[in-house]
């Protein structure tokens, strides 16, 4: 199975718009070397569990894929709630967490579509280390939708 063009939009579009937030804000995140190791490492870790792991533990067959890769995404998304611990309130927080179930959505479909977590990782890494929390500006939603939507057209691929 090739991936489109369309498949690759998250992983240019995510690094791209929080450049951007960067650019408009006028807020760059550190490039401290061992602050990018541990958010790089952090993805790939991240990947290799949810998508490595989870999605294709649940695309054996005990769950048809929209379903293990909608859970998968869910769960995802669930697990950064973690990033609510006194540090950033819940109502940064839940944008996050919407974020990164749409974000394992289309994730969990690269995978099932490629057989391989590579693009995700990818584009994981690249949201990571472009660190500009999206999901506190209005683009949040736009990216969102569209890493949301990419990820359908991929599971509604024959």
């Amino acid at each position: 199975m090739r991936l489109t063009l369309l498949s690759w939009a998250p992983v240019f579009l995510l690094p791209i718009s929080n450049i951007i937030v960067c650019i408009c804000s006028g807020s760059f995140p550190s490039a401290d070397s061992s602050l990018l190791l541990t958010v790089g490492l952090a993805a790939v870790c991240e990947e290799l569990f949810f998508r490595g792991l989870v999605l294709k533990c649940w695309l054996l067959p005990r769950l048809k894929p929209v379903c293990a890769v909608v859970l998968s995404a869910v769960i995802f998304g669930a697990a950064h709630i973690l990033n609510w611990r006194g540090i950033l309130s819940f109502d940064l927080v839940l944008p996050q967490i919407i974020f990164a179930v749409c974000f394992g959505v289309w994730a969990g479909a690269a995978v099932y579509r490629k057989d391989s977590i590579l693009l995700p990782v990818l584009a994981h890494v690249l949201l990571n280390v472009t660190d500009q929390p999206i999901y506190l500006t209005w683009p949040w939603a736009v990216v969102a939708g569209i890493t949301l939507i990419d990820g359908v057209v991929l599971l509604a691929e024959d």
